[in-house]
């Protein structure tokens, strides 16, 4: 009769290697993602014989640029790309890679990978000849036993080894997952283009949050659900043709299945929407919330109570880059509104709290879109449009980034490059933005297309706290000719800016656009 044992055999560099190759390769990890820079990192390090010097501040400075300064308590960067890193290689091969014989681990407490060889069952010589079929279907079903213990300590190490989120953020947690196997490419390019997304936190399969993003169908049509955990209500859900879901091989492409995933899970799209809608967000995401209804009523007191949120937040020990974003952009706001000042400079202020937020998260659109709005404030236009540019090389699906870099191209003149990024910032989110709807005036007013200028201008009609919009609806109501009401708005906004020039340079527009703007309010 046959024994049955289990072989264990070490992992060889070459294997260590074909590891790395494979889950690159089977992953769909962009080439140049922070993951899989730090992994080829790490585990070259270890094939080279040198992981006695895989630490925190040689990680900081060969992958992510850090100087000798860096300080590892101090900043968190390593700690939390380290952590995304062993979600994403313990999802791998509790799925995609399940099949792996050899598999990348990172355990927690140390930044030097380990490489696992799945246990394989073989027979030893000497069946039977009377029990020779029992014997092997036995074989069989030890083998898929061993494969399936291989999954599910996979999946109890991901609990174990995941560090918990930061209970005082607040954001919303999404599980992803795929109900057929037919539609598993959906649910890969979505986990790709999700981690572009810093507002949420994504689940593991099995695991429960507070939403959930499923994929079911066949490989000709795929139905993509965005579902409410709790309450099991459907937020939306949407059909998508193979064609249209997009390959992985091309991640910036804007497929209608990443335009989808971006409208539903930027940040103010259509989860942040229902999170709040449902009084969900807490922490500080409910400092964001303060600071989304400054911008949308601009009042001292919006100010102040968005601010108060943030500082008692950073008071209390949390320092997120949400946090940061959100107070970079109010401190920002006291120059160009000259509201509620505190001592000191406060362009200082919110380049700073800007630059923390990159330096929290370095793959932080926002922080880096946030930044370039500051950089703009504070004249420093070229670092500016890096600091842009970086933002929707990281993220491309995100509306509002697209739109707010599209602002400031505005101010140097950029009309025609604005403009196109206005217009993929509206297949995001098309419509009823304000700011974007002021974007295309100063576009079309750059471009003297003063009928486009003022066809924009009118539709925001109404909105008169803001003074730039007041300047937009005093200049389109003239070139309509609707002279008494243009007089109104600029009476209006002389109020609210005895000074308009100088209005116009705080926000650093271009010399000629200023110029432009003030002949025809001076026409009024």
């Amino acid at each position: 009769m046959a024994k049955e044992t289990v072989l264990k055999q070490s992992v060889t560099k070459t294997e260590m290697k074909d590891a790395l190759t494979s889950f690159l390769r089977d992953s769909g990890l962009e080439a140049q993602s922070n993951a899989a820079r730090l992994l080829g990192y790490v585990v070259t390090e270890v094939v080279e014989g040198r992981a006695q010097g895989i630490k925190a501040l040689t990680i900081a400075q060969d992958i992510f640029g850090r100087g000798a300064s860096f300080d590892p308590s101090k900043d968190s960067l390593v700690r939390v790309e380290m952590k995304r890193l062993r979600d994403i290689l313990d999802h791998h091969y509790a799925t995609t890679g399940a099949e792996a014989q050899v598999c990348i681990r990172i355990p927690k407490g140390t930044y030097v990978p380990v490489f696992e060889r799945r246990a394989v069952a073989v027979a030893l010589a000497g069946d039977e000849a009377t029990g020779g079929v029992a014997h092997s279907r036995r074989r069989v079903a030890w083998g898929v036993g061993l494969t399936l213990l291989g999954i599910g300590l996979v999946a109890v190490g991901w609990l174990v080894l995941a560090e918990p989120p930061d209970p005082g953020e607040g954001e919303p947690k999404v599980r992803v997952a795929s109900v057929s196997g037919a539609v598993r490419n959906a649910e890969k390019v979505a986990l790709e283009t999700l981690s572009r997304f810093r507002n949420f936190a994504v689940l593991e399969p099995g695991q429960t949050g507070t939403y959930a993003l499923t994929f079911d169908g066949s490989s000709a049509v795929v139905k993509a659900q965005f579902v409410h955990e709790a309450s099991g209500e459907v937020i939306v859900s949407a059909n998508f043709g193979a064609q249209e879901i997009g390959a992985l091989s091309d991640a910036d492409e804007l497929s209608p299945f990443r335009i989808w995933l971006g409208k539903t899970f930027a940040r103010n799209g259509v989860m942040e929407a229902d999170y709040k809608r449902r009084g969900e967000a807490g922490g500080d995401m409910a400092c964001s919330k303060l600071t989304e209804a400054y911008f949308s009523n601009q009042t001292d007191a919006a100010h102040l109570e968005a601010r108060d949120c943030i500082m008692n937040r950073l008071d209390q020990g949390h320092n997120s880059a949400r946090l940061k974003v959100d107070l970079a952009l109010l401190t920002r706001e006291e120059h160009s509104d000259q509201r509620n000042l505190l001592p000191g400079n406060a362009l200082d202020r919110a380049s700073q709290a800007a630059r923390d937020a990159v330096s929290l998260d370095r793959f932080d659109a926002t922080a880096h879109y946030t930044l370039m709005t500051v950089l703009f404030a504070t004249g420093a236009v070229q670092e500016g449009i890096a600091a842009g540019q970086r933002s929707i090389e990281i993220n491309p699906f995100d509306g509002e980034a697209l739109g707010g870099f599209a602002a400031r191209l505005n101010y140097i003149g950029e009309h025609d490059q604005a403009l196109a990024l206005f217009d993929r910032s509206s297949m995001f989110i098309p419509g009823g933005l304000k700011w974007r709807d002021f974007g295309y005036f100063l576009a079309y007013l750059g471009k003297d297309d003063m009928a486009r200028a003022a066809e924009a201008g009118l539709a925001l009609r109404g909105l008169t706290n803001n003074s730039l919009y007041v300047v937009a609806l005093a200049i389109s109501h003239a070139h309509r000719g609707d002279a008494a009401l243009a007089r109104e708005m600029k009476a209006l906004l002389l109020e609210q800016e005895p000074d308009i020039r100088d209005m116009f340079e705080r926000r650093a527009y271009a010399p000629e656009l200023v110029e432009k703007l003030m002949h025809h309010l001076d026409a009024i």
